[in-house]
């Protein structure tokens, strides 16, 4: 049987042959399909890292019904095959009044399973993929109204094999993007006629741009000015002078990831980039002040953190391992985090408040407490 848009695909599986059962006995046996690496990520942020699954179907099990849950993932191995016990059910009225999927909520029998860790594999490849020994071949549109950076940085792209085409300011390389798309952008952000802010509103504002990566290029390296341009939807940031080499794996790195990209994560409210970059605190800081609601996930390899966050307040903070830590002591510990990738999605998804803290308090004790055992 399938599921509806947005659940994993669940098929009942054959019960073995010889009739044997192991303790406890195992009342039915279920494939769990992701169609995407958004279904994956949505239950991971709402369930299994918290050590359950949800999966949509209108055959139900009594609650307390042992099952064995196969979970295949998009990473060409067998299925991870885990206990779990079914914690509640959710009827097809009750999920038609909630305008959700019928099906049942499943808990895992133990906690350490080989489930969450593939997910949190696939998660780190999806917002930052492995390169690959494929060059990637892509048209370039670099737009500076410096000749120096403008040569420079067009001279690189085409030593890497890739198609360039250059522009002296914002309006210009908008005329270029209108007659013909570019598969990224290098632009720099103080320009004449039109600067590299108002570039990326009109990119990120038009559909048919709207997916175009873009790199800043830019002698604005300070963290209020890169944080504006993760809100505005810019994929990376380089500081001026730059390294060739350094140029040059951004724009690789940019260019696997925009290929590896789900089409939902361009929505509108979506925010992404670099800890090294922008603070953690710094991100969570203009959460608040936005008064957004949704999920923050936070990698660091090989730890993941998923801050779910309602109206700007983090309400409650899941991590991929145990550190031992409950409340805010967990946002503390992943506020440590200096390198890594945060993505937040919006949603509306309601979760009970675990810290009963403003954001704002949380960064300033988070500050104090730093600050304190820098002097020790």
């Amino acid at each position: 049987m399938s599921s509806d848009e947005g659940s994993p695909q669940l098929t009942p599986q054959a019960a073995d042959a010889s009739g044997r059962r192991t303790e406890p006995r195992v009342e039915a046996s279920y494939l769990v399909r992701f169609r995407s690496i958004d279904d994956m990520v949505e239950s991971y942020t709402r369930n299994i890292s918290r050590g359950g699954l949800f999966i949509a179907t209108k055959r139900f099990l009594p609650i307390g019904s042992i099952v064995r849950l196969n979970v295949e993932l998009p990473d060409d191995k067998p299925p991870a095959s885990v206990l779990a016990r079914v914690a509640y059910v959710l009827g097809v009225e009750a999920a038609e009044a909630r305008k959700s999927n019928a099906g049942m909520g499943m808990e895992f029998l133990h906690a350490d399973h080989e489930v969450g860790r593939r997910i949190a594999e696939q998660l780190v490849r999806g917002l930052d993929p492995q390169p690959s020994d494929e060059p990637i071949t892509a048209d370039v549109l670099v737009v500076d109204d410096s000749p120096m950076y403008l040569e420079r940085a067009a001279s690189l792209a085409r030593s890497l094999g890739h198609r360039v085409r250059t522009a002296k300011n914002g309006l210009e390389a908008i005329g270029l993007l209108m007659k013909e798309p570019a598969d990224i952008v290098l632009c720099d952000v103080q320009m004449p006629m039109m600067d590299g802010w108002q570039f990326l509103r009109i990119v990120r504002s038009r559909p048919t741009l709207a997916r175009t990566p873009v790199i800043f290029l830019t002698t604005l390296t300070g963290e209020p000015e890169r944080l504006r341009g993760y809100q505005l939807g810019v994929d990376d940031y380089l500081g001026k002078p730059f390294d060739d080499e350094e140029l040059a794996a951004r724009i690789g790195r940019v260019l696997l990831r925009s290929k590896h990209r789900p089409s939902s994560s361009a929505d509108r409210g979506a925010l992404s980039g670099d800890l090294s970059l922008v603070s953690l605190p710094s991100v969570l800081s203009f959460i608040e002040a936005e008064r957004r609601t949704g999920a923050l996930l936070v990698i660091s390899e090989p730890h993941i953190a998923t801050l779910h966050i309602q109206a700007g307040a983090v309400h409650r903070v899941d991590l991929s391992t145990d550190v031992g830590l409950a409340g805010v002591e967990r946002l503390f510990h992943v506020l440590d985090w200096t390198h890594g990738r945060f993505e937040f999605g919006p949603s509306d998804a309601d979760v009970d408040d675990e810290l009963k803290l403003p954001t704002s308090y949380v960064l300033m004790e988070h500050a104090r407490r730093r600050d304190e055992s820098g002097r020790d």
